[in-house]
């Protein structure tokens, strides 16, 4: 099969026969959700005077009604009409009575669903102008053939744009803007922050965020994911996979050896620069029409505990085969062997709780055809006990303003994991592992005085019949700041 470029949109579909085994190749593209929530701005009648005749804009393309919320409290709300995306609050001087964390969001129709937040324009202390935010695009990369640029976004208008790097106290780039933004060109990997200054009258924001930027050969690799519930299919079935890419404006490209499969992808149409390969995907075919074999753990007498190295034996009525071990709750084989004899002994070494469940196998009799047998009968195999526990950090420093976001990172020492964010031991949020497969975000938004507590993070296998997870990671307090400004 030549490789094919695959459109952006998910769910499109291309048709290649596999030895016309499999009818049907679904390859889905699945791209990080674009920022849709709205944007608030800043605006002051005179620069000279920045916390004077204030208002607060909700920048938005759409239409509906707006909300401006106060230290994570709906402030005002209005209704925004069609061709107009600019709804300005009127807050006059930042006073003791207007002082806070401002953030604004959409509401559209008639469910109850309400966009994202937008991110905080802090206006808690008269003097200090609000932060900055700084974002790469299209990634925080430096690779050759791609063109990165640093974007400096602050709450104010016809200001000086300063960008500064960590690692280089020397290094000083500006760029004045006629609007919200400051855009610069990186071509070294380093640790950048920024802030804006009103000149003539010397009022500097204090420095935003960092973003670190990596000097990286090729694009990451993606994740090329199975999506079909049966781990080896029947002849004629639909094989259904997704490449997850990092990036929103990715293009991918379906490469595949035999019955290995890979994925990458290009952005924004530049097909010279390809990232690296995703992990390979086997596809498998049987047809179920040989005799099952057994499976047994060939080691006899066996106390079965946590670490013990196991061997599953799986025996078959025909030699020169290969055999397939699977387990349950796993979406793809666990290993794959030829043998020139009639069995094969599976080595499991380190046999731990998330390795607990049902296992079977079966043969097939050319490893790219469709000749197989049926699953062997299951050997179910369970140690008790729990996961080793995670690591649990956050973003914040000391204390967290209301109104504004709390980040806190789970990270498993096992890939491929569920997991669930807890507060005084009852689970609040759930989550999937990112691209990097061993680490969860979690985002608590708008954070209020109740939401002050300890906080731990678990991790877990989703079973049929039982959850397998880990222990609770070390406690993490949260703590609030109270509303005395």
């Amino acid at each position: 099969m030549t490789r094919d470029e695959v459109g952006r949109r998910s769910g499109w579909r291309s048709r290649w026969r596999i030895e016309d085994i499999v009818t049907v190749l679904i390859l889905d593209l699945l791209l990080p959700d674009r920022d849709s929530t709205p944007t608030l701005l800043y605006e002051t009648e005179s620069l000279a005077h920045p916390w004077d005749n204030v208002a607060l804009i909700c920048y938005t393309m759409m239409s509906g009604n707006i909300q401006l919320l106060k230290d994570g409290k709906v402030y005002r709300g209005l209704h925004l009409k069609a061709q107009v995306n600019e709804p300005r609050f009127l807050l006059g001087n930042v006073t003791e009575a207007t002082r806070g964390i401002y953030r604004c969001r959409l509401h559209q129709g008639n469910s109850n669903d309400w966009s994202a937040l937008s991110k905080p324009v802090d206006l808690t202390r008269r003097g200090i102008l609000p932060l900055p935010t700084l974002s790469a695009e299209p990634a925080p990369w430096v690779t050759p053939g791609l063109m990165t640029k640093l974007h400096c976004q602050g709450p104010l208008k016809q200001v000086s744009f300063v960008l500064r790097k960590n690692e280089d106290q020397n290094f000083v780039m500006r760029y004045t803007s006629t609007s919200f933004t400051g855009i610069f060109h990186i071509l070294q990997p380093g640790s950048y922050s920024c802030s804006y200054e009103i000149t003539p009258w010397g009022f500097r924001s204090e420095p935003s965020q960092m973003v670190t930027v990596q000097k990286l050969d090729f694009f990451p690799a993606p994740t090329l994911e199975r999506l079909t519930a049966n781990m080896i299919l029947k002849p004629g079935s639909d094989v259904h996979l997704r490449c997850a890419t990092p990036m929103p404006d990715a293009t991918p490209s379906l490469q595949s050896m035999g019955d290995w499969y890979t994925c990458r992808y290009s952005l924004n149409n530049q097909y010279s620069v390809w990232s690296r390969d995703s992990d390979p995907v086997e596809i498998l075919v049987n047809d179920e029409s040989l005799p099952k074999p057994t499976l047994s753990l060939a080691s006899k007498g066996l106390n079965l505990t946590m670490g013990s190295d196991l061997v599953l034996r799986c025996q078959g009525p025909l030699a020169g085969v290969t055999f397939v071990l699977l387990k349950e709750t796993s979406q793809r084989p666990l290993q794959v062997v030829s043998s020139a004899g009639h069995r094969v002994d599976f080595q499991i070494p380190d046999f731990g709780v998330h390795m607990s469940g049902k296992y079977s196998c079966l043969y097939l009799a050319t490893r790219n055809g469709s000749s197989g047998s049926e699953p062997s009968d299951h050997l179910e195999l369970q140690v008790k006990g729990l996961m080793p526990k995670p690591l649990l950090w956050s973003v914040w420093r000391n204390t967290v303003a209301p109104g504004s976001d709390a980040t806190l990172h789970c990270l498993s020492p096992l890939p491929d994991m569920h997991f669930h964010l807890l507060r005084a031991g009852q689970v609040l949020l759930s989550a999937q592992f990112t691209l990097s497969r061993r680490i969860a975000q979690f985002i608590l938004t708008n954070v209020q005085l109740q939401d002050a507590g300890n906080y731990s993070c678990r991790y877990y296998l989703p079973h049929r019949d039982s959850l397998v997870r880990s222990e609770d990671s070390d406690p993490m307090e949260l703590r609030v700041e109270k509303e005395s400004y």
